[in-house]
């Protein structure tokens, strides 16, 4: 917490400019409390094994100069029982470490590199660094200082420093330690291989971490020498003798030739091993094996080959009974074995001869070698399997040691099954039909080579249509250019002649043939085409008018058939007809002028388009009165009713006929586009002149128009309707308007004659009579019908009537407003004229005297003017 505290300190208060530096023979993830500030330490430095070994050399193995030489004549002396050491293992002795025998005496090269190893996993890597190689390196130096030059250290020598940091940390389990304990005081050398063992046991045994070095008899006996000039013969003898005693009292396991240490749990699993061993049966040992030797020639076996310049794909299937693969597509591989069927080498080459020389079939035979090996190895890791799935996985340090021990087993087993898989397949025979052996290294190059022959028995005719440049077919093809499309293949005659379009156009009959048919026949032994030849030969035949097609059952043109990945939807039919060059020009240039241009390979259908839209055309202009009723010519009856060149051929019969209807459409649309709105322009005006007189006759008119059907008549039967009618609507708007301009002109005469509107500026008179609509009023456009219309439809012709009406009240508003406006503080009223029907002059004294009475009392009662209103 203290150094926390110090190096937060430092780099708080002086802002990072200085630089802490901590250095350990340990890394800080060693200690937990140090851990904690792992963080603060951003570079870190770690020493190398040649900086290690430097140090070792120079601090506790350095040798006097006036005893080298004795050491080096000493060493060179056993220099054979050195350079044995742990031959075939990734740490054995090398040249390079005869120049370091001198300084790292007493330790030899190879047993450090075991050390070094043996400390890696151990601690995790940092019990290989300086320290703790110091420490053992001294302790080392202090055991052999007393025996003779030419004594080293036992590798052995490191279980005894580290035994207790390994029960520490869970890789020593106590009753292992005190097994080792207890057999080293009864025997040191037990105790010695004991320990060894286990060293040698937490070395990994796969992967980039495996030194090859394993707990054998030679192996520990290389390990264990210490006096180089003796101990080799004793210990060779009396090793494998312990080793046998310890394994006969249960202390170590054997393995084939490696041993293990044996614990409670260890003999558990391993007296399941063994009963798991006896209770394989040799038909699991059977099925397995042939299980593993068939997948390991699945993996040989090539998914597919090319064949030939087209290079076209064919499969391979792989065939594993015994009767004879059934005809196929793919090029069959029989697989024979010596193992389950017992067929010899002899019986496999006879076998294969009476196929002939004629037969598709490659044959590959599984020879029986080493088969009590084979076995045993297929036993040992069908029942190591066992105990590993049985056992599951244990939870305690002797349930794991066990169980990493078995799968130490099963790794060999399996490794040795692998083996013999590899050399059984190294050793299969291949042979053709007929018997003759395919060229090649590996069984792949020799399937595949023989493959290649069996492509061609198999696809006996594929050769007539070998060639790569069938794309470049399609493309002229697809270009317009079908009648000499082949010349991309060297085929300058008739394309009919072709071998592979003749063959095509074989499969094709009168009344029709499935494309996926033809597709088949052609793609199948023993033509076995590419699709490019099948295709390029339909678009040639297609596009020529040799064959035509059907896609979903509505004509298909050669694009439409070239674009398919599948002609499922495809149906081919052989033309009885075929158009010459001249009619599919004729063809073309009447479709075109009918709007529906095309090329030779879209006759029949764009011909079958051009009479439906003539028919939906005729539709458009025919329907109930006033419109016409148009009759279709028989003519396209005709062409509906033929297909393929045979509808080609009617609309030729039928030009004349096709030709006229298509201008009298054209025609019938383009009066039925004007006098559509001419017809609606008549109907509104006859609404608005519903009660004008002068409009009967027009309005007679169009209703006769409406229950005929002469709208689309040569001369236009609703233009004199729509004249008369907006006529007479002209006539009454403007005899309303003329009226009311009268009208307002004698309102305005009469204010003029008020001294209360004299007194008014100008300004104020036109304000006045704007705000009551007494002012001047433009005239109505009546230009035109149209705008006739939009003029009656503003104000109609009641409405005018109501405008005159209205005049009288006005006037006597606007007079209000003018008084108003000249005398404000007069007192005003209105008397409002009675209505009277007078007949006779005493009638109108009377009137005269009421009115008067009226007008008198209006006066008297204070008011200063009074404004009269009818």
């Amino acid at each position: 917490m203290e150094v926390q505290n110090l190096v937060e300190s430092v780099s708080r208060e002086l802002n990072g400019r200085v630089l802490l530096v901590a250095t350990g023979q340990q890394e800080l993830t060693a200690d937990s409390t140090l851990q904690k500030i792992q963080d603060r330490f951003t570079v870190k430095v770690v020493l190398k094994n040649q900086d290690v070994d430097a140090v070792v050399r120079r601090v506790l193995l350095s040798k006097e100069p006036a005893k080298k030489p004795g050491l080096d004549s000493t060493l060179s002396s056993v220099a054979g029982q050195i350079s044995r050491q742990l031959i075939g293992s990734k740490i054995q002795h090398t040249a390079a470490d005869d120049k370091n025998l001198a300084e790292d005496y007493p330790l030899l090269p190879v047993r450090r590199r075991f050390w070094e190893s043996v400390l890696r996993q151990a601690d995790a890597g940092r019990a290989g660094q300086l320290r703790s190689q110091l420490r053992i390196v001294h302790e080392a130096n202090r055991k052999v200082a007393p025996n003779a030059v030419g004594t080293v250290v036992g590798a052995d020598f490191l279980y005894s420093q580290k035994n207790e940091d390994l029960n520490g940390a869970g890789l020593l389990l106590k009753e292992t330690q005190t097994l080792i304990h207890e057999q080293g005081e009864k025997d040191s050398l037990r105790g010695r291989i004991l320990g060894l063992i286990h060293l040698i046991g937490l070395l990994p045994t796969s992967g980039h971490g495996d030194i090859g070095v394993r707990a054998t008899a030679d192996h520990l006996v290389d390990l264990l020498v210490e006096n180089l000039d003796h101990d080799g013969d004793r210990l060779r003898q009396q090793v494998p003798a312990v080793l046998e005693a310890l394994a006969e009292e249960g202390v170590v396991q054997q393995d084939g030739e490696e041993f293990r240490l044996q614990t409670k749990a260890g003999r558990e699993w391993d007296e399941a091993f063994r009963r798991h061993h006896a209770q394989v049966t040799d038909s699991e040992m059977s099925i397995e094996r042939d299980s593993l030797l068939l997948g390991e020639i699945r993996r040989a076996l090539p998914v597919s080959i090319q064949q030939g310049r087209a290079k076209e794909s064919r499969k391979l299937s792989l065939h594993a009974d015994a009767s004879l693969p059934p005809d196929s597509d793919a090029i069959p591989v029989w697989l024979r074995s010596e193992w389950d069927e017992g067929i010899t080498a002899k019986q496999f080459t006879e076998a294969a001869r009476s196929l002939g020389v004629d037969s598709p079939i490659v044959l590959v035979h599984l020879p029986r070698l080493q088969a009590p090996a084979f076995a045993a190895a297929v036993r040992n890791k069908i029942a190591a399997q066992r105990v590993m799935d049985q056992q599951g996985i244990p939870q305690d340090d002797e349930g794991k040691q066990a169980r990493s021990a078995m799968q130490t087993r099963l790794n060999r087993a399996t490794e040795q099954v692998n083996a013999h898989v590899r050399d059984v397949i190294s050793k299969a025979s291949v042979l053709l039909g007929g018997g003759t052996p395919p060229n090649g290294v590996t069984l792949r190059e020799r399937i595949e080579l023989g493959a290649q022959d069996a492509a061609t028995r198999l696809f006996s005719r594929f050769s007539d249509a070998d060639d790569d440049r069938w794309p470049q077919v399609i493309a002229r093809v697809r270009s317009g250019s079908a009648v000499d499309a082949l010349k991309a293949v060297q085929h300058d005659a008739d394309p009919e002649q072709h071998r592979v379009v003749k063959q095509v156009l074989g499969y094709v009959g009168p009344a029709g043939t499935p494309a996926s048919e033809v597709e088949k026949a052609v793609t199948s032994p023993p033509l076995g085409w590419p699709r490019d030849a099948l295709m390029a030969s339909l678009g040639v035949l297609l596009d020529t008018g040799v064959i035509r097609a059907t896609l979903n059952g509505s004509d298909a043109t050669t694009a439409d058939v070239l674009k398919q990945t599948r002609l499922g939807n495809v149906q081919l039919r052989r033309e009885v007809t075929v158009l010459k060059p001249a009619e599919k020009i004729q063809a073309r240039q009447l479709l075109s002028s009918l709007g529906f241009p095309t090329d030779n390979d879209g006759l029949a259908s764009a011909a079958e388009q051009a009479v439906k839209s003539l028919v939906d055309r005729a539709k458009g202009v025919s329907g109930p009165a006033p419109l016409a009723d148009i009759t279709v010519p028989s003519g396209i009856q005709v062409i509906v009713s033929t297909s393929g060149n045979d509808r080609v051929h009617a609309l030729l019969a039928a030009k004349s006929e096709l030709t006229n209807f298509n201008d009298q459409l054209g025609d019938l649309e383009r009066r039925l586009k004007m006098r559509t709105s001419s017809l609606d322009l008549a109907r509104s005006l006859a609404t608005s002149a519903a009660e004008l007189e002068p409009a009967s006759a027009a309005r007679d008119r169009l209703e006769t128009l409406a229950v005929s059907r002469d709208l689309l008549a040569d001369a236009d039967p609703v233009a004199p309707i729509v004249k008369d009618l907006a006529s007479a609507l002209r006539d009454a708007i403007h005899r309303s308007a003329v009226a009311l301009r009268d009208a307002r002109a004698a309102a305005t005469a009469s204010l003029e004659q008020q001294p209360a509107w004299m007194a008014l500026d100008e300004a104020q008179r036109e304000a006045l009579l704007t705000e009551h609509r007494l002012g001047a009023e433009s005239e109505p456009d009546l230009a035109d019908p149209s705008a006739v219309l939009k003029a009656v439809q503003t104000r109609p012709l009641q409405g005018w009537t109501a405008e005159l009406d209205a005049i009288p009240q006005r006037a006597s508003r606007v007079l209000e407003a003018a008084i108003q406006l000249t005398t404000p503080a007069a007192k005003t009223t209105t008397v409002r004229v009675p209505t009277a029907s007078l007949s006779r002059a005493d009638e109108v004294e009377s009137y005269i005297d009421a009115l008067r009475t009226q007008l008198l009392d209006a006066l008297s009662s204070g008011n200063d003017t009074i404004v009269v209103r009818g």
